[in-house]
């Protein structure tokens, strides 16, 4: 029901501020200005996604911010390293909320919603999203190639199946409507905690190992 959502968010709302205080109390100032655009970011997004911005809301949200943060608060250093993590994690995290938006064209366009997807099109939305969710894995290839990530990170290789999967079912969107591409997003949320548990963990390995 809406009122048990809204009150399950207002107590995550208040643990996470609790936290992010306690954390910027321990940490220094920028673990709060990291928080506070975490805060921005999420306040703008309505209004943002209105305006076919919600895709680089969410990018920076949930993959640039996180992932910068995390390094400061673990190191007390912005570690730049890490920026080879934001790619990946971001396009498939940006994969769940474009394939939605691809999926919803006919009625944001009823709503008055201006999404990217509906700017590009349901045929080029469907390219975008293939790329979202397989281009990770090449990138993640790529780094080990270059020597930015270890070699354990093919890990991820694991995960390429059910992208593909997801790939395959969104090419459908252009002629198959709707209907063709119902539950691709839940089983993109889903390929993203995969990918990025067999990251984490190759990670892990590699420091082990």
């Amino acid at each position: 029901q809406a009122s048990e959502i809204k009150r399950l968010a207002t107590y995550l709302l208040i643990v996470a501020i609790a936290s992010g205080l306690a954390l910027a109390y321990y940490t220094g100032l920028p673990t709060l200005y990291f928080g506070l655009a975490g805060c921005a970011l999420t306040l703008l997004y309505p209004m943002l996604k209105f305006h076919a911005l919600g895709d680089l809301d969410i990018f920076l949200t949930y993959s640039v911010l996180p992932i910068l943060g995390t390094s400061y608060v673990a190191t007390g250093n912005i570690v730049k390293d890490a920026l080879w993590l934001v790619l990946p994690i971001g396009l498939i995290t940006v994969g769940i909320l474009h394939i939605n938006n691809a999926r919803d064209i006919e009625h944001d366009k009823r709503a008055g919603i201006h999404t990217f997807a509906m700017i590009v099109g349901k045929r080029a939305s469907a390219v975008i999203y293939c790329l979202e969710v397989i281009l990770p894995f090449v990138w993640v290839i790529g780094c080990v190639i270059y020597g930015s990530m270890p070699i354990w990170s093919l890990l991820v290789l694991i995960a390429l199946k059910p992208a593909i999967e997801n790939a395959k079912k969104a090419v459908l969107l252009p002629n198959g409507g709707m209907e063709a591409v119902t539950g691709v997003d839940e089983a993109t949320a889903k390929l993203q905690l995969m990918f990025s548990l067999l990251l984490v963990a190759s990670l892990f390995i590699s420091s082990w190992v």
